[in-house]
C-alpha cells in the first residue's frame, strides 16, 4: 500500500491533495554502475511522464542543506569548474539553491499533462538527512539491483580512465565520503529498501538489471505492469545522445556539467537499446579494493537478489 499523497506548500504546511492521486508516482532506487541511466532513458519513452534524475543525490552534494564546499572543491580540482560555469548550463535547475523541501513539494504536485513522475535516485542522498521523513509521499518504491562485482570493477574503470600505469590508478577507497559512502551505495540503498518493506510496501519490486539486459521485452513489460506504468515496445528503443538529461529530464545543472566533464553516462549515451551484460568477472580477476568494496555489501545484494522480479522468459 502506498502511503497518503501529500503537498508541502511554500509556507512549509502539509495538506492531503486528493487529486495527486491521478498521477502515477515511481522511484526506482539504484547503486552506480547499474545500467539505471538507460532505465530512466527507456521510461522516458511514455507519453505525459516526467523524469528526475538523481535529485536527492546531488542535493546532498550542492543543496543548501548539503555538502556545498566539498562538492564545489571537488569540481573545481577535478575539472577547473567555478559557479560561473554551473550558473552558464542551458538546462537543469539550479541544484545548490534547491533544498530537499523544494525538491520533494515538485514532486509531489501535479504538473499540467504529467501522468507520470519517476524518479532515479541513489539512495545515499538522505543518509545523514532525516532518511524517512523527507521522502517524498505518494510514490511506489522499486529498486534496481547489479551484481557489486560488476558495480564496482566498472566504477574503478570509469575513474581511471585515460590511466594506463595500474600503479598510478586511483583506489576506490581513496574517493572521498561523499562520493563512496560508508555503506559503499549497497548499505544505503538497502536500508531504503528494509524501510519500504516494513512501512510502504511488504513486496517492492526488485528488478535485476542482468535479466532486464538478457530479456528487455519480458522485463520491462513485466517491470511497466507492476508498477502500472504503461508499456509499448517503444521503451526497448531511443535516440543515441545526451538531449534527454540536457533539455528533458528534472535535473540539476551540477549534475548536467559533472557528466558532460566525467563522461560518467558515456556508453549509455551512445546506445540505443538495451545491450547484452557482460560475464560477471571472477573474483582472481578483480583488484583488491574492488574485492573489499564488493565483500562488504554482498549480503545486502544477496536478500535483495532473493526477492528479485521473477518472470517466464521469452529467450
Amino acid at each position: 500500500m502506498m502511503e497518503t499523497s501529500s503537498v508541502i506548500t511554500s509556507n512549509g504546511e502539509t495538506k492531503t491533495d486528493d487529486h495527486v492521486n491521478h498521477v502515477n508516482r515511481v522511484f526506482i532506487w539504484c547503486t552506480p554502475r547499474s545500467v539505471s541511466t538507460a532505465v530512466l532513458k527507456s521510461i522516458s519513452k511514455v507519453p505525459n511522464s516526467q523524469m528526475w534524475c538523481e535529485p536527492f543525490c546531488f542535493a546532498n552534494y550542492c543543496a543548501p542543506d548539503g555538502n556545498y564546499k566539498e562538492f564545489m572543491q571537488w569540481f573545481k580540482d577535478s575539472w577547473g569548474v567555478d559557479e560561473n560555469e554551473i550558473d552558464s548550463v542551458q538546462g537543469g535547475y539550479l541544484g545548490r539553491t534547491s533544498s530537499y523541501k523544494w525538491l520533494a513539494e515538485q514532486m509531489e504536485s501535479r504538473p499540467p499533462n504529467v501522468k507520470l513522475i519517476f524518479v532515479k535516485e541513489l539512495a545515499f542522498g538522505f543518509d545523514g538527512h532525516d532518511l524517512f521523513s523527507k521522502i517524498p509521499k505518494g510514490f511506489r518504491h522499486t529498486f534496481l539491483i547489479r551484481h557489486p562485482y560488476k558495480v564496482f570493477a566498472s566504477w574503478k574503470r570509469m575513474i581511471n580512465r585515460g590511466v594506463v600505469d595500474t600503479s598510478k590508478q586511483m583506489k576506490l577507497t581513496d574517493q572521498p565520503v561523499y562520493l563512496l559512502p560508508k555503506g559503499y551505495h549497497f548499505q544505503e540503498q538497502y536500508r531504503i529498501y528494509r524501510h519500504v518493506k516494513k512501512r510502504i510496501d511488504p513486496k517492492p519490486v526488485v528488478l535485476d538489471v542482468d535479466d532486464l539486459l538478457n530479456d528487455p521485452a519480458t522485463y520491462m513489460k513485466a517491470y511497466c505492469e507492476a508498477v502500472n506504468i504503461p508499456y509499448s515496445d517503444e521503451l526497448l528503443h531511443w535516440d543515441a545522445g545526451r538531449e534527454d538529461m540536457d533539455n528533458k529530464w528534472m535535473v540539476s545543472k551540477e549534475e548536467i556539467l559533472a557528466d558532460q566533464h566525467g563522461g560518467h553516462n558515456r556508453e549509455t549515451f551512445g546506445s540505443t537499446c538495451f545491450n547484452k551484460p557482460k560475464q560477471c568477472p571472477d573474483r582472481l580477476d578483480l583488484d583488491e579494493d574492488v574485492l573489499h568494496c564488493s565483500d562488504s555489501v554482498l549480503p545486502y545484494y544477496n536478500e535483495m537478489y532473493e526477492n528479485k522480479l521473477r518472470v517466464q522468459s521469452t529467450n
